[in-house]
């Protein structure tokens, strides 16, 4: 945004997570410019961006969703754009500057490669990663091979593993957040001469198949039953939704972790 006096002069709305490329949300700039930046002008904005936006419907987020995030998100990035705007001198008024809904207190260097340390199924293992190394790229260049590279997109979930115990998709976590943490790959399930309990369940119940998600979904079943020792069928199966099965076959895995809890197999 930038003013004009104590008028809003200029505002640029552009959205993501759209049916298209990203784009402006020109009923939402109309809101505003012209206007002082009164509270229900802000509202009034946001409101529009969650009204006219093409919001996409998939398995990250409903659309329904997308726009209750969006109004949220568009409130919070005027405000303080305007606050942004307002502590320039009057001679740069005219400048817009973009919203950053986080600042930190302090400057930290940029980071743009070095070394990284990760606990990874139970080993320390330093490495180097650049800055947009992802978790998925620097363990299979460490040879995990049990972590799959399907889509890249956090779609499949074939590149699940576990960050502290918690099921992540490695393709959209970069290196640098797992630095001083613990990975668990589905090599850490088992070892060389014997299978893991939930392992030796999907074996028994046939739930392996062509194999590609079954890495992802072991992992996933050992934070449930790590979490709930004996889940519902129902929360198996939101356990499991992050994996999809390329084979198309759900029933088993869904049998190999109930036969596991039953066992009191997760560990």
């Amino acid at each position: 945004v930038s003013f004009s006096g104590e008028r809003l002069a200029r505002a640029r709305v552009a959205v993501t997570g759209l049916e298209g490329p990203p784009s402006r949300v020109l009923e939402a700039e109309a809101e505003v410019e012209g206007s002082a930046g009164s509270a229900d002008e802000l509202e009034g904005c946001a409101e529009q961006v969650a009204r006219q936006a093409p919001f996409r419907e998939d398995a990250h987020a409903p659309a329904a969703y997308r726009r209750r995030a969006a109004r949220t998100l568009t409130l919070r990035a005027l405000r303080r754009a305007i606050d942004q705007a307002r502590d320039h001198e009057p001679a740069q008024m005219d400048r817009p500057r973009p919203a950053l809904l986080v600042r930190l207190p302090v400057a930290v260097p940029y980071f743009t490669s070095g070394r990284i340390e990760i606990t990874v199924n139970g080993a320390l293992r330093p490495g180097e990663a650049e800055a947009r190394t992802t978790l998925l790229e620097w363990l299979r260049r460490e040879g995990y091979w049990g972590v799959k590279h399907g889509c890249e997109t956090g779609e499949c979930g074939a590149c699940t593993v576990l960050l502290d115990g918690r099921p992540v998709t490695s393709c959209l976590t970069l290196a640098l957040r797992a630095h001083g943490r613990s990975v668990t790959t589905v090599e850490g399930l088992g070892g060389p001469d014997r299978l893991h309990p939930i392992q030796a369940a999907f074996v028994e119940t046939g739930a392996i198949q062509c194999g590609y998600c079954t890495p992802a979904m072991e992992l996933c079943a050992k934070a449930l039953l790590d979490a709930q020792a004996e889940p519902s069928d129902a929360e198996i199966r939101d356990a499991l939704a992050g994996c999809l099965c390329r084979c198309t076959g759900y029933v088993k895995p869904v049998e190999a972790v109930r036969r596991a809890a039953r066992e009191g197999r997760s560990t």
